[in-house]
């Protein structure tokens, strides 16, 4: 989960302090004792690079939207109440940054900013250079401490003290940052892979999860009718899933699609008896109103409209590759005139923007094991709000 500081300057601070202590420190107390004039320039060379990137993500606007957009046809209508404004495809509105952003991936207490799709490329450069620098000080670091072990045979006082304990409480501090900022990027790569944001793989994660539910089948039938005047079409699937399963799942729909026919069917002739028959026509319509959840229709028949291949992703998040590490640089297009991939285009079946459950209003369907995006959470614990997210805006 996203930290959150009462005082919101304190996540700029300690990643300031923490850079300045240990790549000042380690030069100062290590490095220029082994290290050739050239290779002391060099190291200082990959700490500016640090503070350029730093500063860019901190600094550098993570986009709006035109004050004036609006939506394309077959894009939803999401209209925003604080903004009083329409918001483009992958546009959020941040609640802490008062602003909708494109291509808002979350907000980053560790820059006091928005991670989106002005500043993503700033923002994975201060990451791949934080793990440059600290790669390479920890081979530095480690290097020393193989020749203090081939020193442990000589007397003590031939030990500079200061420097080992330098070596000691740099490395465990170089090995932290290693790690944290290890896992975040890593994440970010893998999401950047599939061409998402992190917001948007908790969307497709919170859908995957409430998949087989009535009340999302409900919303999309409904949004599909909104937009396209008509039914949502039968759907099928192109995977390879084995037979004996795909039969488990139709059997377990149609059991309990029986168990309510009969369970209905008892309730009905319990009303005839008793003469209840304005409940008998309540019944009636609703179980015509019935919803289906399709059978051989799974998550992975969804196609993700803005995934335009691995390449193509990390070239449309970074821009060219010759720019990746070039600190003016930034991403393609303008982050509010998107296209879907050649293959949503050719292969999608739902017929709907993403996320296809997008919500025009409640509808009247209920479902026990449904959860709104308000209260769902992944794996992780975390809900749209870690992200920062403003749900006021949202709905």
């Amino acid at each position: 989960m996203v930290a959150q500081f009462q005082w919101p300057i304190l996540g700029v601070v300690i990643p300031v302090a923490l850079i300045s202590v240990v790549a000042y420190g380690s030069h100062f107390f290590i490095l220029r004792h082994h290290l050739s004039a050239q290779e002391q320039i060099g190291y200082e060379c990959m700490v500016s690079m640090i503070w350029v990137s730093y500063a860019l993500a901190i600094f550098k606007e993570p986009g709006r939207p035109p004050k004036k957009y609006e939506p394309r046809a077959g894009e939803w209508r999401r209209f925003c109440k604080k903004c009083q404004g329409f918001r483009p495809p992958r546009t959020h509105h941040c609640s802490q940054c008062q602003q909708c952003v494109l291509e808002m991936d979350h907000h980053c207490p560790w820059t006091m900013n928005c991670v989106g799709h002005e500043n993503f490329p700033h923002f994975m450069r201060f990451l791949s250079w934080i793990l440059i620098g600290c790669t390479y000080l920890l081979v530095q670091l480690c290097s020393r401490i193989m020749e203090y072990y081939n020193m442990s045979e000589m007397p003590i006082y031939l030990v500079d003290k200061v420097e080992l304990s330098a070596v000691i409480v740099f490395t465990l501090a170089d090995l932290f940052v290693l790690l944290t900022i290890g896992l975040l990027f890593i994440r970010c790569v893998w999401n950047m892979g599939k061409g998402m944001t992190q917001i948007e793989t908790w969307e497709w994660e919170q859908l995957e999860s409430q998949f087989r539910q009535r009340r999302l089948w409900s919303q999309i039938r409904e949004n599909y009718e909104k937009l396209h005047k008509s039914k949502l079409p039968p759907l099928s699937t192109w995977t390879n899933a084995s037979s004996q399963q795909q039969a488990d799942e139709d059997g377990m729909v149609e059991t309990h699609e029986l168990m309510q026919l009969d369970s209905q069917q008892e309730e009905e002739e319990e009303d005839a008896s008793t003469g209840n028959f304005q409940n008998t026509k309540r019944r009636s319509r609703s179980n015509s109103e019935q919803v289906e959840v399709p059978s051989n229709f799974t998550i992975d028949d969804v196609i993700f409209p803005y995934d335009y291949g691995c390449w193509g992703n990390f070239t449309s998040a970074l821009g060219p590759v010759y720019s990746w590490m070039i600190p003016c640089c930034g991403p393609k297009g303008n982050g509010y005139d998107i296209s879907a991939s050649k293959e949503f285009e050719e292969f999608d079946q739902l017929g709907l923007p993403w996320p296809p459950n997008f919500v025009y209003q409640d509808i009247g369907v209920r479902d026990s094991n449904y959860i709104t995006k308000r209260e769902w959470r992944n794996d992780m614990g975390e809900s749209l709000t870690d992200y920062g997210v403003d749900m006021e805006a949202e709905d």
